[in-house]
C-alpha cells in the first residue's frame, strides 16, 4: 500500500510505501510517524529533527525496487550517484542555491539535484552527460 503524505515543513505531497499490512489512513499514519526522516524526499530540504508527515490518502501498489527506480531516473535523462559514488568523482560541492547543491569540476559549474531512493539512500543527479562534458569527455 502507498500512503500519500504531506510534509509539515514544505507542504509537498509525496508517496511512502507503507507495506501490505496497512488498510486505513490511521494505520498508515502510525507507520509514517514511526519513521525518523530528517531529509524530505519530496521538498528537497533537511532538518535537524525528524520531519512530520500527514497522511492524506492511500493508493494500491508498492514502491519500485531500487533497480526499477534507478532505471527510471536514467530513462528520464539523468546521471545518478550515491553520496559515496559522488565522493569518488572529481565533482565538488561548492555551495547551495535554493537548497540545490552547486557543483564544480575542472572549473566548470553545474547544479545537482537530489532524491531519496526507495531503499532510503540519498542519490544526487544531473542532466545526463553534464559530468562527462565538464571533464572533457562528452
Amino acid at each position: 500500500m502507498i500512503a500519500r503524505a504531506r510534509c509539515d515543513k514544505c507542504g509537498e505531497i509525496g508517496r511512502f510505501d507503507v507495506g501490505d499490512d496497512v488498510a486505513t489512513v490511521e494505520d498508515a499514519q502510525r507507520k509514517v510517524d514511526g519513521a525518523t526522516l530528517e531529509s524530505c524526499p519530496f521538498g528537497h530540504h533537511m532538518e535537524l529533527s525528524p520531519i512530520h508527515y500527514e497522511v492524506v490518502g492511500l493508493e494500491a501498489g508498492a514502491a519500485p525496487t531500487l533497480d526499477e527506480w534507478k532505471a527510471s531516473m536514467v530513462g528520464k535523462g539523468y546521471d545518478i550517484w550515491t553520496t559515496d559514488e559522488l565522493r569518488a568523482t572529481e565533482i565538488r560541492i561548492t555551495g547551495f542555491t535554493m537548497g540545490f547543491p552547486m557543483a564544480e569540476v575542472r572549473g566548470r559549474e553545474f547544479i545537482l539535484d537530489f532524491s531519496t531512493a526507495p531503499n532510503g539512500d540519498r542519490y544526487y543527479y544531473a542532466e545526463a552527460g553534464a559530468y562527462a562534458r565538464a571533464v572533457g569527455q562528452g
